[in-house]
């Protein structure tokens, strides 16, 4: 009798050790579905002195479901003490918009830098800094917030991201 109680109890105990395992693998795998919001910098045309420029961007959606509700908003910085603590120029981004796995939104971003700054960046003694900031929800009413900061690169004529972070809100 003892060793069909202990039997029984190794039973129940395996069952419920696969019960959690299959709940954990179950919340991975949810975690795992849902909308992924990244920066994708296109190279500009030009980066001469005298000229508007322009980076065609996108907010790529990695993910597998849709990024619905998808508001954001550009930053232009200056890599300098004083500089640094307010914009160069803040472009608003998408309001409200939805993009679908595999799809973006594209926009052209122009930082409209001074005549100084843009000599100072062209000749490296300055760093163009974009930072990014997008909220979105998945169909289930998840919140994201997504983080990039990315630096000019003059050799490519793009943005390349420096860091980036994505988290439930």
């Amino acid at each position: 009798m003892a060793v069909q109680l202990d039997s029984a109890k190794r039973a129940a105990d395996a069952a419920s050790q696969s019960a959690e395992a299959a709940k954990l693998s179950a919340d991975v795998v949810a975690a795992l579905h849902r909308p992924l919001i990244g920066l994708e910098s296109l190279p500009t045309v030009t980066l001469a002195s005298n000229t508007i420029w322009e980076f065609p961007s996108k907010l790529r959606n990695y993910g597998t479901l849709p990024a619905s509700r998808l508001n954001a908003t550009f930053d232009f910085y200056t890599e300098s003490a004083h500089e640094s603590r307010y914009p160069l120029k803040t472009v608003e981004g998408p309001e409200s918009v939805e993009i679908f796995p595999n799809a973006a939104y594209e926009i052209a971003l122009q930082p409209t830098p001074t005549a100084e700054q843009v000599n100072q960046i062209s000749s490296q003694s300055k760093k163009l800094i974009l930072t990014v900031k997008a909220t979105y929800v998945a169909l289930d009413d998840r919140k994201f917030e997504y983080t990039a900061e990315a630096r000019l690169d003059n050799g490519s004529k793009r943005f390349v991201l420096i860091k980036s972070q994505t988290r439930i809100l």
